[in-house]
């Protein structure tokens, strides 16, 4: 395995010393060249197909966040809504029961509280 103390850009200062090869320091080495890069790539247009599944799962994932985030409050809504939903039913019974009730006490003042009984 060779070691790097041995190569000739990570000279040891003994080797410089005793001349078995000159030390060459990288900065000398690089100077006067130049960094050649790869032509720049154009841009890419993307698939209109793909770009618009991508809004589409952007906007459902936007969606999912802000129905976590109101939870507590829809839910509270929701019941809500549900109790006006039963609002109405409720009022007619009462109503119906209301009524009933009504006839019943005119039928027990015209018979004096004498209950009729069938026979």
């Amino acid at each position: 395995m060779p070691q790097f103390r041995d190569s000739c850009l990570c000279g040891s200062r003994s080797a410089a010393t005793s001349g078995a090869r000159p030390r060459v320091l990288l900065h000398e080495l690089c100077s006067g060249s130049q960094i050649i890069l790869p032509p720049a790539r154009s841009e890419r247009q993307p698939n209109p197909q793909l770009e618009a599944r991508r809004e589409e799962l952007r906007r459902k994932l936007e969606d999912m966040q802000y129905a976590d985030m109101v939870k507590d409050i829809t839910k509270t809504e929701r019941e809500a809504e549900s109790m006006k939903e039963m609002l109405p039913t409720y009022q007619v019974q009462m109503a119906s029961r209301s009524t009933l009730h009504a006839v019943g006490l005119c039928q027990h003042m015209q018979t004096g509280g004498r209950a009729h009984r069938a026979q």
